[in-house]
């Protein structure tokens, strides 16, 4: 008898089938449903308007995805229990529950001290006691410490199937069509050789497509200049509350009692359940509501800040050569004769108006670790190689070194002095 499921309409994947038990239930519950306030891109759609898709979607299509994958493994006679394939599905599906609001931007900032993986683990823990489901297995494969390896690299790898979702979901919402993988071609050549993920040689050029493509969309989107620029603003924001919070625990700031109370916590103080009930209830409406109030709030800086925020006037953000060293006393003196009025004289509140950023990417690494295994492709003769070994084409290699970009950021009306002094153009 076929178990009872339910269809969910994506605009990427088309229709998305899930079991009511154990998916559907964890779905319904309200650590689940929080996803749907979550940017999947966070400031992305202020330079690409399209991208406002939520980890909620993105979930639903990697656990769909993962689906797939265990049903074309346990076609080629991996060994696979319904267990296991009810446990590595819950893996995925719940594998962001742990983001924050505007997370990866914010990681720390709001919960000092604790990423969102911790959180994550933390919550699937919780959700035992509200839906029945492996919580014990679900947690042992997320983490990579089942025996079954290649579970956890269909969870996170340099391979999995929550890339394929983002890169594919985000290609289609940004508009940049750099990430379309064939994600299907590349799930239907996957197998298991010596308990890892393989390729199977069919799929290679489809695997060479998606390295690629992830190295574009890390650039083109995910590290555009003008995200940064968002992203260090809203840095900057978040600075200054913590600042203000940690001069006077007691200042009344209007804005979200969630997220001024977690903004308050020391290193350690996550672990209360208290605390874990006020981060449930948080999400990226709080993080806007928060910054609408705080423009006009009595601090000068943190009401700047906001406004500049709120109405997209973010720093200017240059990208300079990784050997240029850049003068930033000069660079502060002109910044600091161009801040408004109402952030003072104090030199040290340049802090929140000029800042420097290193930006570093791989989009693939044949070295070992824990977290990253090669990506391996197998013949039809038996034979495996490494990924980058067994492609025929030299860039490929290229994408195996890091890729260093530096940025300067700073208040935008200081640009016409400041771009003299990195010797570029006023734009």
């Amino acid at each position: 008898m076929k178990k009872k499921t339910k269809i969910f309409n994506d605009p990427i994947h088309n229709f998305i089938e899930i079991e009511y038990e154990p998916f559907v239930n964890l779905i319904d519950t309200q650590i689940f449903q929080r996803l749907r306030n979550l940017r999947q891109l966070g400031l992305c759609s202020y330079v690409f308007p399209g991208a406002l898709h939520t980890r909620f979607l993105h979930s639903l299509g990697a656990t769909w995805l993962m689906k797939i994958a265990i049903d074309n493994l346990r076609e080629k006679d991996v060994e696979i229990s319904s267990e296991e394939r009810l446990a590595t599905m819950s893996a995925i599906l719940l594998h962001d529950i742990g983001h924050g609001p505007l997370s990866h931007t914010l990681e720390g900032q709001i919960a000092e001290g604790i990423s969102h993986e911790a959180i994550t683990k933390k919550l699937i823990l919780k959700l035992q006691n509200e839906v029945e489901f492996d919580s014990k297995l679900t947690l042992q494969i997320f983490e990579g410490n089942y025996k079954k390896h290649f579970l956890h690299e269909l969870v996170s790898s340099q391979l999995d199937v929550d890339r394929l979702d983002y890169l594919k979901r985000d290609s289609s919402f940004t508009g940049v069509t750099s990430g379309n993988v064939g994600v299907m071609r590349i799930l239907k050549n996957l197998n298991v050789h010596e308990n890892r993920l393989i390729v199977e040689s069919k799929g290679l050029y489809d695997v060479e497509n998606y390295v690629v493509a992830r190295y574009f969309m890390y650039w083109q989107v995910y590290f555009h200049k003008t995200v940064l620029a968002g992203d260090t603003l809203l840095k900057s924001i978040f600075q200054r509350v913590r600042d203000l919070l940690d001069e006077n625990p007691n200042l009344k700031l209007e804005g979200s009692e969630s997220l001024l109370s977690l903004m308050k916590l020391k290193k350690g103080e996550f672990e209360i359940d208290e605390i874990l009930e006020k981060f449930i209830t948080l999400d990226d409406n709080d993080l806007f509501f928060s910054i609408k109030l705080w423009q006009e709030t009595e601090d000068g800086i943190l009401s700047d800040l906001a406004t500049r925020f709120y109405n997209r006037r973010f720093f200017k953000t240059k990208q300079i050569p990784t050997t240029k060293l850049i003068d930033a006393d000069t660079i502060r003196k002109i910044i600091f004769k161009h801040l408004p009025k109402e952030v003072g004289e104090n030199p040290e509140n340049l802090k929140y108006y000029f800042k420097t950023i290193e930006s570093k990417q791989k989009a693939y690494s044949y070295f070992a670790s824990k977290s990253n295994t090669p990506i391996k492709i197998i013949f039809s003769d038996g034979s495996v190689k490494e990924f980058a070994d067994a492609v025929d084409t030299s860039y490929i290699k290229a994408l195996t070194q890091e890729v260093n970009k530096n940025f300067v950021c700073y208040l935008k009306e200081a640009n016409e002095e400041v771009s003299k002094v990195l010797g570029l153009t006023r734009k």
